[in-house]
């Protein structure tokens, strides 16, 4: 089985939630010392910044299982924003050559 996804990566999440953090503080303390245009231009700024999220994380997963009982897995991805990658790779002797137990024992 090969398939391939895209999602959110998780490091683009996190400097998406630091701004917004950012953002948050400073309407708090813009609160009642800034015009109403300049805060509602905050507002837009703080949810701009969370919008900016975009599917760019690249997925990639592999998973089969060999004639000789070897089961492999992998999976991969790369963000195309900010360059994160990750991969695991995993190999498992199952040991096909066991005789089945029958499901009556």
């Amino acid at each position: 089985m090969n398939d391939e996804n895209c999602g959110v990566c998780p490091r683009c999440s996190a400097s998406v939630q630091i701004a917004c953090e950012d953002a948050k503080r400073r309407l708090i303390t813009a609160y009642g010392k800034v015009s109403e245009e300049e805060y509602a231009r905050l507002i837009s700024v703080a949810a701009r910044d969370r919008n900016t999220l975009s599917v760019a994380l690249r997925e990639c997963c592999e998973v089969y299982m060999s004639e000789a009982g070897v089961l492999s897995v992998y999976y991969g991805c790369t963000c195309e924003v900010c360059g994160f990658k990750h991969e695991f790779n995993h190999k498992e002797d199952i040991n096909a050559s066991e005789k089945p137990q029958s499901q009556t024992e």
